[in-house]
């Protein structure tokens, strides 16, 4: 099925390639056009290289220096490659130019905003290049301004590094008189304050004070885990004693020989209880003596637990006495550890201020003292690689490029417009359309006729008759075969020739329909019942204007209106005088009289009716045959007109045999896969005879019920 439409949207391109050359003509036309008139822009390159950034070796010694990473290059790449577009830049170029009289009459501020328009920068990852390029009308300046760029650049480069240096220099020169004094004044202090405080060194006193201090957290913490140890015992075993009646819940909770020794007698007295128990009873002096000796054992044991609990009170409440003295000792060691440090501390902070500002004077007299400061200030880590050339080609307008687009641009708009003008076009071109719209068979293809003289176009009337050997006259034939073999299967006589509009093809159509059913031996009559414009006296020899009109309006009988052709077995009968009122002569009684009498006489009647779309002289007519054969000009009959006539002939139940598609483009239409010329139809006719009845039958085009 994608197959299948493929080839649909490429049929419809074909067949509207005229328009897509057009188009593709005209875009690339205007593409041409419009590039031969754009100004031609040249650029000019420079490459530069631009070193690593370090810091100066004037600062290294003095300022702590951020690492030099991988994210710090990055970024000091693309603060190049910003301060290269910048504006300031650009305005101290163009002072460079107007001043070495590379331009003349343009002001700095006109000539900055060519200059930021004109230049781009282009940048390597893998490596420190940079290239400076410049676009420019002129080669020859496009050279001049991308050197000159690179040049103020490297120039601006230097000049901020040494203005840097410079402003250091004179800054450190000022703070080195300011340390000068404040040295002089911290020393003062330092010594001023140690005679205060009695203070030998950092340290004098503090030492001790927190050696003591730690001495006593140290004792308050093991104080401290030791009265918490006792005072869960404690807590412990009271709560077991006063909450427990048991004797024996009571055992493992503490140990000491005495509980051991009365543990055992109490085991000793209840074994001996339990043996006798079954022996003597519960009454017996013997039981009675255990129990109590029992019982005296459970007392004494509740008893010493009872002690044990004040024992571990009392080691309790000393404990907690031991505790809180040495936590208040330590609180007043903490005071004096405060004072101590607070001295030393001051102390400490005067000697570092001392120290850092002899370190910073010591630094700065040595960076003061370097001989060879120009070398150091004229360090550069930018250079130029190559210079500029003067280009020798514009880069644009690009002439291929520009085609090539136009080309692609062209060809898809191209093909683009013609499938929606096929969306757009409603006419019926091939039997395909037929086909999908109509969903009517296609009962012959006809054609177009072509004429190698166009002064004098051939007429197709009679064509079969008289060049049979003419590919078109075997597609009559084929036409005809159609409409023979519908007749065969359900007894079609009279067929009427009908098209929706004037010059459709439908007389021709009929008269060579005619013509090939004579020559296939039937004895044929054709009549012209189009009224109104008549045409079938122009096509016969001895036709006269008397017709059919005459019969209906009793002026003629029949047999005088009957003609005779040249063809055999053919005769025709013309229109006749035109009517004013052709509908009505149409649907009178006398126009049935007629057709009964000719369908007695003729083996096919073929009539050539009017259209159907301007009056209703087809439709009365149809009501009168067998079937119609409904003519349709490949790509000039809009599928609205042709609805429109089967519309008027379904509704007084008319049997529309087919269609026949008529003045068909075979090279455009789609038809040229039949290859209908490769039949070698230049060799009929050695043996015909004028009938054409010998005349070889070409090959039958498909038909939907063939």
């Amino acid at each position: 099925m994608q197959d299948i439409q493929i080839k649909e949207y490429a049929y419809q391109v074909w067949r509207r390639r005229k328009l897509v050359l057009i188009f593709l003509a005209t875009v690339m036309a205007i593409t041409a056009l419009f590039s031969a008139r754009q100004t031609r822009v040249y650029r000019a390159a420079t490459t530069i290289e631009i070193g690593a950034e370090t810091p100066d070796a004037f600062f290294q010694d003095v300022v702590n220096v951020t690492p030099y990473g991988w994210w710090s290059a990055l970024k000091y790449y693309e603060t190049q490659y910003q301060v290269l577009q910048s504006r300031s830049l650009m305005s101290r170029v163009a002072e460079r130019a107007i001043e070495k009289k590379l331009v003349k009459g343009v002001s700095v501020e006109r000539l900055t905003s060519i200059l930021k328009g004109g230049i781009s920068i282009g940048s390597d990852d893998k490596s420190r290049l940079a290239t400076i390029y410049f676009d420019d009308h002129d080669p020859q300046r496009a050279a001049t301004f991308a050197n000159l760029i690179a040049e103020t650049y490297i120039d601006e480069n230097l000049a901020n590094k040494l203005r840097g240096v410079t402003q250091a220099v004179d800054w450190l020169t000022q703070r080195l008189d300011e340390i000068r004094k404040e040295k002089r004044v911290q020393e003062e202090e330092l010594q001023k304050y140690k005679e205060e405080k009695r203070l030998v060194d950092v340290g004098d006193g503090g030492d001790v004070a927190r050696a003591n201090l730690h001495a006593l957290a140290e004792s308050l913490n093991r104080l401290k885990n030791k009265r918490i140890e006792i005072e869960a015992q404690y807590r412990k075993l009271k709560s077991l004693v006063k909450g427990t009646k048991r004797v024996d819940d009571l055992l493992g909770v503490v140990s000491s020989e005495l509980l051991t020794k009365l543990k055992y007698d109490l085991a000793e007295l209840r074994s001996q209880k339990g043996r006798f128990d079954q022996r003597y009873g519960k009454k017996h002096p013997k039981m009675v003596r255990l129990t109590a000796q029992i019982q005296a054992i459970e007392g004494s044991i509740r008893q010493e637990i009872t002690n044990e609990v004040d024992r571990l009170k009392t080691r309790y409440l000393l404990a907690k006495a031991e505790e809180e003295s040495i936590q208040k000792a330590l609180e007043e060691q903490k005071l004096a550890t405060l004072k101590a440090e607070e001295a030393n501390r001051k102390l400490a902070d005067i000697q570092m201020v001392t120290k850092m500002n002899q370190e910073l004077f010591e630094a700065l007299q040595k960076k003061l003292k370097e001989a060879d400061l120009s070398a150091l200030v004229r360090s550069n880590n930018i250079r130029v690689v190559d210079a500029a050339l003067v280009p020798t080609s514009p880069i644009r307008p690009n002439v291929m490029a520009n085609m090539v687009l136009a080309l692609v641009i062209g060809l898809f708009g191209g093909i683009g417009l013609a499938l929606g003008v096929e969306s757009m076009d409603d006419t019926l071109k091939n039997h395909e359309d037929i086909d999908r719209y109509l969903q009517l068979p296609v009962l012959g293809v006809i054609p177009r006729l072509q004429s190698e003289d166009e002064e004098h176009p051939r007429e197709i009337e009679l064509l079969p008759f008289y060049e049979p050997t003419e590919p078109i006259s075997e597609f009559y034939r084929t036409l005809r075969t159609n409409v023979m073999f519908l007749s065969a299967n359900k007894g079609y006589k009279k067929v009427t020739v009908v098209s929706t509009s004037p010059s459709e093809g439908k007389t021709s159509c009929a008269v060579n329909l005619a013509v090939t059913m004579a020559q296939a031996g039937q004895k044929t009559i054709l009549v012209e019942l189009d009224l109104r414009r008549p045409r079938l006296h122009k096509k016969f020899k001895n036709s006269t204007r008397e017709g059919f009109t005459d019969l209906l309006v009793g002026s003629s009988a029949l047999d005088e209106i009957i003609r005779t052709s040249e063809v055999p077995n053919l005769d025709f009968i013309t229109a006749g005088t035109i009517p004013p009122n052709p509908a009505e002569l149409l649907a009178s009684e006398a126009f049935k009289e007629a057709f009964r009498e000719l369908e007695k006489r003729y083996d096919r009647i073929i009539v050539d009716s009017s259209p159907i779309a301007p009056v209703t002289d087809a439709v009365i007519i149809a009501q009168e045959v067998d079937g119609v054969l409904l003519v349709v000009r490949a790509g000039q009959t809009h599928r609205k007109a042709v609805r429109y006539a089967l519309d008027q002939l379904k509704k007084v139940n008319s049997e529309v045999l087919g269609v026949v598609l008529n003045d068909v483009d075979v090279g455009r239409s789609g038809y040229a896969d039949y290859q209908y010329y490769k039949y070698g139809y230049s060799h009929y006719g050695s043996d015909t005879e004028g009938d054409g009845d010998d005349v070889p039958k070409g090959p039958q085009l498909p038909t939907a019920n063939a």
